[in-house]
């Protein structure tokens, strides 16, 4: 029931969403700008409107963004067309991604463990896509979550993840920079 919620209410403020939070989404893509080269095939879990994906589609080899709202999906295909950006984007749950294991080097989700009904399992799919050895950055509302929670999500993740950098960015919200072991 949460998730067909989540999805009603964000595909009625897809229009309405960059103008909202453009500013405050790219306050925390500051913290994990710096983890991507141009050699990357990214994720972005919970793309949303494709702010992110429309600020790193030339830092890398390939983007791949996915979100469970089609307009938010509509909106970020019609952005990143426009910017003359190739991606993918795809309709689909975060808990339950449809990727291979291993495929991904870097792999973001930003603002989206608060809305997850077992965010552990979010993060376990998230880190089953990523690569060994590659960078994975989740942000999340400090309205539901602190550090040391989202630590505690990571250390319990299979695969494991090792927890690289954190960071405590504004009033809203805290991130963590992990590294996928084996």
């Amino acid at each position: 029931m949460r998730k067909r919620e989540l999805i009603e209410l964000y595909d009625t403020t897809a229009a309405k969403y960059n103008k909202r939070y453009r500013e405050i989404q790219s306050e925390k893509y500051r913290y994990i700008i710096g983890l991507f080269e141009k050699r990357d095939v990214m994720l972005d879990v919970g793309c949303g409107t494709g702010l992110f994906l429309s600020l790193i589609g030339d830092k890398v080899d390939r983007i791949v963004g996915v979100d469970i709202s089609t307009e938010m999906i509509h909106v970020a295909s019609r952005d990143l067309k426009r910017r003359v950006i190739k991606g993918d984007l795809i309709r689909a749950d975060a808990d339950s991604l449809p990727f291979r294991n291993s495929i991904f080097t870097k792999v973001t989700s930003v603002s989206l463990l608060q809305n997850m009904s077992d965010p552990q399992a979010t993060i376990s799919e998230i880190a089953r896509v990523a690569r060994a050895g590659g960078a994975i950055a989740l942000t999340c509302l400090k309205k539901k979550y602190g550090l040391s929670d989202l630590r505690r999500l990571i250390a319990s993740t299979t695969p494991r993840l090792r927890v690289v950098s954190e960071w405590d960015g504004n009033e809203e919200d805290i991130g963590i920079n992990a590294t996928k072991l084996i």
